[in-house]
């Protein structure tokens, strides 16, 4: 009970039993994967990576975005005069989404993000971090960002078809995609994660997400009950660095390259 004497929830012997041993698990983590490694967080505590390599994660993604903007820009560019429907905004927006995932799943970063889902489901499910479990987990994750990603892409595409068609089928379209991405963007979603961005793991990034699980779980022995405040979980969950460098990666090449 709380203070005032309101139901909060049940100890159970497990339970006790897990906070004598030092074995209490979180019940959702977040994470990140980074050009450096994998990022884990309660909230409350955070493992693995720095700040610094959060902020690297959003000045790959923006150098990816870039590459891929330039060049479906400069390949749509020669179909401009035969197939005018394709060089639009739309047309080049999704020929850049697609060399961006192309790029993605070579990288490394895939692999460190399917490392980093395979810790987070092993922790999870309260199986021991050893290498085996991990390996045997899904790359797929239910609460990835991809997921976002997705629908954010399903809403863009769906918006400028209904644009393009505004005057042949008014509104149908943009009625179609909206009921398309509440239906569709998980599976889409888990799709995108499997094909474009996870890939199998190498053992040495099975290893680094296994100590990024093994230091938020250590950490975590000592903050249970103490929460965070609101600011700290929101830097915790690293979503302003990768966002700085995303940002900043993307003026500075504006700036350099305008147009």
């Amino acid at each position: 009970l709380d203070d005032c004497g309101r139901y909060v929830g049940m100890v159970g012997l497990g339970d006790l039993l897990s906070a004598v041993c030092g074995t209490l698990r979180p019940p959702h983590i977040g994470g990140m994967a980074t050009p450096f490694g994998v990022y884990l967080t309660t909230g409350s505590v955070r493992a693995g990576v720095g700040d610094l390599a959060l902020f690297s994660s959003g000045v790959f993604m923006g150098l990816a975005l870039v590459l891929g903007a330039y060049l479906a820009e400069w390949l749509l560019r020669g179909v401009a005069d035969t197939l005018p429907w394709l060089y639009s905004s739309l047309g080049v927006t999704l020929i850049a989404v697609l060399i961006f995932a192309i790029l993605f799943r070579m990288s490394w970063v895939a692999g460190f993000h399917a490392a980093e889902h395979q810790v987070v489901h092993t922790i999870e499910q309260g199986e021991e971090l050893i290498p085996a479990n991990v390996r045997a987990k899904p790359r797929v994750h239910p609460r990835c960002g991809t997921n976002l990603a997705v629908a954010l892409t399903l809403l863009f595409a769906t918006w400028e078809l209904g644009q393009q068609l505004s005057d042949v089928l008014p509104g149908i379209p943009m009625m179609l995609g909206l009921i398309l991405v509440y239906v569709g963007y998980r599976p889409l979603g888990a799709i995108a994660q499997l094909c474009i961005t996870t890939r199998p793991p190498t053992p040495g990034q099975i290893e680094n997400g296994i100590r990024a699980g093994q230091e938020l779980l250590r950490r975590y022995q000592g903050m249970v009950g103490i929460e965070a405040s609101p600011l700290r979980r929101v830097w915790n969950t690293g979503l302003l660095q990768v966002s700085t460098g995303l940002s900043l990666t993307l003026m500075l090449v504006n700036l350099i390259g305008p147009g």
